[in-house]
């Protein structure tokens, strides 16, 4: 049975890059190599792609340049596994519920992953990243409520495959930039904000398309938009850094929206909204104006709400996902295909 997910794709790049690279890859693949395997190695390679675009700005020009040609390779990569792992399933007639599921869930911190990496490589502008970070998360979101909700798996007019291709070659070219260029150039500066603000109006414009297809639906978005809103207050009024708000996203992203794939796919209803990260998002702010900060191994209180909150909601997801696991596992329903 064909994955509801699929929907034929209407980028014009992503079928030469099937036929170019996944394809000839698939065929060094071994049979007996499980699908869900290369999802997890999807994984890996997008936390190692994160971490060297992150780590960039820190480094001498000479390494900061590796760490971004690194970071580009992992993008690039992680773009092909997206597509391996599916294409891996069906030919060896593994596809299921539990693949499905797996591949779309671990999207939901991809997606804003990608995002965050961007944004700290580039050192871009407090304000400009909250616009980055939230506008890409929405984008995800609305595209998965859509289908959760209508049984509908509509592509935006941007495909993902462009936006990581693209991106994989923008790393490289930012990392040249960074080795001849100090980031504190004024008109560099003004640069990285127009490139920012594009990327704000581009992935905007990608939420007005899912918007006028979800109507009255957008009720079930915006739970979702004013957490993220709630996570990026305390950074623009300094309470919190900006790694703190970037895994805020990361995790909201697969809690909720990881959360609808899950339901999606199990068809069962699902309401959007975790009291207990609303928890998390009242107390940070009142931790700030309230509780005297107090140091635990040279962190205050207020530094590690945010990231107990991430902690939470990461073990919120993992729980949900073990807890469906049993009625994912068997391998003969469904299929899917890589977003």
């Amino acid at each position: 049975m064909a994955s509801d997910f699929h929907v034929e794709s209407n980028s014009k790049l992503e079928p030469w890059i099937l036929r170019t690279f996944c394809e000839p890859l698939l065929r060094l693949i071994p049979e007996r190599v499980h699908p869900n395997l290369l999802s997890m190695v999807n994984t890996t390679t997008m936390w190692t792609m994160f971490i060297l675009a992150a780590a960039a700005p820190h480094l001498s020009p000479a390494y900061g340049f590796w760490a971004r040609v690194g970071a580009a390779i992992g993008m690039f990569a992680t773009m092909l596994l997206d597509s391996l792992d599916g294409m891996q399933a069906r030919r060896t007639g593994r596809t299921s519920k539990l693949g499905e599921v797996l591949d779309h869930w671990l999207d939901a911190a991809h997606v804003p992953m990608i995002a965050a990496a961007i944004v700290l490589t580039l050192e871009v502008h407090p304000v400009l990243i909250v616009g980055v970070a939230i506008t890409n998360v929405m984008i995800y979101h609305a595209q998965i409520l859509l289908y959760h909700h209508t049984r509908r798996f509509v592509q935006s007019p941007v495909s993902g495959v462009d936006g990581q291709f693209g991106w994989s070659f923008g790393l490289v070219v930012v990392g040249v930039i960074f080795y001849y260029l100090p980031r504190d150039l004024v008109w560099l500066d003004w640069l990285i904000g127009a490139v920012a603000l594009t990327a704000i109006v581009v992935q905007s414009l990608q939420c007005w398309f899912y918007y006028q297809k979800l109507g009255l639906l957008l009720r079930y978005h915006v739970p979702f938009v004013a957490m993220n809103v709630g996570f990026a207050i305390p950074l623009l009024l300094g309470q919190i850094d900006v790694w703190a708000f970037l895994f805020c996203g990361i995790f909201l992203s697969l809690r909720i929206t990881g959360s609808y794939v899950i339901h999606s796919v199990l068809r069962e209803p699902f309401g959007g909204v975790d009291w207990g990260v609303v928890g998390f998002i009242f107390a940070m702010p009142l931790a700030c104006a309230y509780v005297d900060p107090i140091a635990y191994h040279g962190f205050t209180i207020q530094q590690l709400l945010p990231y107990a909150a991430c902690v939470y909601m990461l073990a919120r997801s993992l729980f949900d996902f073990a807890r469906h696991y049993p009625r994912l596992r068997p391998s003969e329903d469904g299929a899917f295909k890589s977003l």
